[in-house]
């Protein structure tokens, strides 16, 4: 009976001590929780120009805010009478969580 109680104490031991690194971990790193969700996603978009020269774009959003863009080296030449069949106001928007 008294190696049960024993081991008990033991167990309860290692979980508090790694409740307390935990908590001292948080502590330590300056982290907080906040309860506010990070709502991060990436998407292609063609940016063209006045030739109609389409090049492709990994745009990373958070929110409504750009946070990074990169090239993805895919490059489109349309023809002369080609006409950009996107809404001119979903052109302007890079980051839009509304749709």
């Amino acid at each position: 009976m008294e190696n049960n109680i024993k081991i008990t104490l033991i167990v309860l031991g290692m979980l508090l001590i790694v409740l307390i690194g935990i908590l001292v971990f948080f502590f330590l790193n300056e982290r907080t929780i906040t309860g506010e969700a990070v709502f991060e996603y990436t998407h292609t978009r063609a940016v063209c120009d006045e030739n109609n020269l389409c090049q492709d774009y990994e745009i990373t959003c958070q929110g409504n805010k750009v946070q990074d863009i990169k090239a993805t080296g895919f490059i489109v030449q349309n023809s002369e009478d080609w006409t950009d069949p996107r809404n001119p106001k979903d052109i302007e928007q890079w980051c839009n969580i509304s749709g």
